[in-house]
């Protein structure tokens, strides 16, 4: 699975620093950098397309790999790019906060780790529907859902960060949400292996 890891590591740095470079531009500005982790999440997701490109399924069923391995290889990178790039976001908050010794706005906080727990939401919905549909069909479907969640966000702010704000303080709620979101990628990745399966 480590080298499965690497392969697409190195799809990433030789097809798609354009979007490592706007990842790093998002980090600078205040109100972008929560795009930031959404361009990180569209990274794994875009390396199907290149795995469809370059026939990667037919050339994989030679190779001593499961199915279940090369499924769960994409899934634990996308963890990875946005846990790192949400660590990066919170490093960059508290640099610039020092520097310009202002406070940080809990507001920030606040969203970050809405978006840090979404883009695990996100991709757990999205996978298998890629999986499914292919490519081309179900990176529409994760624009969709990205946007409507932004969209959500961004006209219920206020209201929306309020609910968050009290949600954030009942220890037993921030368990539970954290709870359902490992069962949601943990469902989603046994149905992502299953609908892999159906297609050797």
């Amino acid at each position: 699975m480590k080298a499965l890891m690497m392969k697409d590591i190195l799809m990433v740095w030789k097809n798609m620093k354009m979007i490592l470079i706007l990842i790093g531009v998002f980090l600078i500005y205040k109100d972008m950098y929560l795009f930031a982790i959404m361009m990180a999440m569209t990274i794994p997701l875009s390396l199907n397309s290149f795995d469809e490109y370059s026939k990667w399924d037919s050339f994989s069923k030679m190779l001593p790999y499961k199915v279940s391995e090369i499924v769960i290889s994409r899934y634990l990178l996308t963890y990875a790019m946005v846990t790192f790039v949400s660590v990066l976001t919170f490093i960059v908050i508290v640099i610039k906060s020092a520097i310009f010794s202002e406070a940080i706005e809990v507001q920030h906080l606040i969203s970050l780790a809405v978006m840090f727990s979404g883009g695990f939401v996100l991709s757990a919905t999205n996978f298998p529907i890629i999986y499914k549909l292919g490519s081309a069909k179900g990176s529409l479907g994760f624009m969709g859902l990205t946007f409507l969640f932004i969209g959500v966000m961004s006209f219920w702010q206020e209201n929306f960060l309020s609910l968050l704000s009290k949600f954030i303080s009942s220890p037993l709620a921030i368990i539970i949400a954290i709870a359902l979101i490992i069962v949601l990628n943990i469902l989603s990745i046994l149905l992502s292996i299953s609908i892999n399966k159906a297609k050797k």
